[in-house]
């Protein structure tokens, strides 16, 4: 994958910006418990409020939103939002860089109405700026203006003799994680707690998962290479995977970095235990067993496992190369 250098720029050292006067606004109505369209209408009074005007559309299936976002007329509008969660905000960013002219499109802000299961994004956005994580304060940030830059990660991944790109603005998971971001969606209507139940249950059976990986650190100039069995991998682009989940505390959304969370085969069911039931504080980083990377990219090569997941999508379990893309993005932010 061709890396691609952008300067980076500090959240304070960001001019302030007019309030946005023109929204197109994509409702899932599947998202988390179904109540995306009941949100929307608690939030309307306040983009009413601001004086803005915004186009809605409500998407049908996976895919669509992706779809729609390559394809739609960009120059008329002063940002995209998503009353959803970290998979439609995931949808759009794919939707941007497939375009044409993903270059300019990709600037295009972004703004997040939390709507979903997780949330992962909103929750970093809002806790970074000290407001209290739900939808009213994800719609007034949006009222505001301001703009802040956010990595995405590019993934490449090659299986037989052609290349996938996919990209990600929240985690890429393989082995415990991605069990549970994809087998837990059966469980969808009990909302966070599908993650908390279907997590036990994995630790309960732990698996252990065959794999080479390549770590490229900042200060390296050849990556680590360790081939192990593994429990899990779990990439952070940010430091919530949900809005209860703190797993990465040392990340941030703008520092050029992935934060890499890995368990291998040995760690007892108690420690992993344990380590979940603290990662809602960001206080898991202490167990035994418990590995903690900060990366500029990485390779795997998973030679056991049914898939991986990228931002709680599937994809197959072919081997990925992950580099951090810093600063592409654009986000609304309090």
């Amino acid at each position: 994958m061709n890396s691609r250098n952008h300067q980076k720029m500090s959240w304070s050292n960001q001019p302030p910006n007019p309030s946005p006067q023109r929204l197109e606004i994509f409702i899932n109505p599947a998202s988390g418990k179904g109540k995306s369209l009941q949100i929307f209408e608690q939030i309307k009074p306040i983009l009413a409020h601001h004086n803005t005007a915004f186009n809605v559309t409500c998407t049908r299936h996976a895919g669509d939103l992706q779809n729609r976002v390559k394809n739609m007329d960009l120059s008329s509008i002063d940002g995209l939002v998503v009353v959803g969660g970290d998979g439609s905000i995931h949808e759009v960013i794919n939707g941007l860089m497939n375009r044409q002219d993903w270059e300019k499109a990709i600037k295009t802000p972004l703004g997040i109405i939390p709507a979903g299961t997780s949330n992962g994004l909103c929750k970093t956005l809002l806790q970074e700026a000290g407001e209290t994580y739900n939808h009213i304060n994800a719609t007034i940030a949006i009222t505001r203006g301001n703009i802040q830059p956010l990595d995405i990660l590019g993934v490449q991944q090659s299986e037989g003799e052609s290349d996938r790109f996919y990209y990600s603005i929240l985690s890429i998971a393989w082995g415990l994680i991605a069990a549970v971001d994809i087998k837990s969606d059966n469980l969808r209507f009990l909302g966070s707690l599908k993650t908390d139940i279907y997590a036990l249950w994995e630790i309960w059976k732990l698996r252990h998962y065959r794999g080479k990986l390549s770590l490229i650190t900042a200060d390296c100039e050849s990556p680590l290479i360790i081939e192990d069995d593994y429990i899990l991998l779990w990439a952070m682009n940010v430091p919530w995977a949900a809005y209860n989940l703190n797993p990465a505390p040392h990340s941030h959304p703008t520092d050029g970095n992935i934060d890499v969370l890995l368990v291998r085969r040995g760690i007892s069911k108690f420690n992993l235990i344990k380590a979940f039931l603290l990662c809602n504080k960001g206080q898991h980083l202490a167990i035994p067993g418990i590995e903690y990377y900060k990366l500029r990219g990485f390779h795997l090569d998973p030679q056991d496992g049914e898939f991986l997941a990228i931002d709680g999508e599937p994809i197959s379990s072919a081997p990925i190369k992950v580099e951090v893309l810093p600063n592409l993005a654009r986000v609304f932010h309090p």
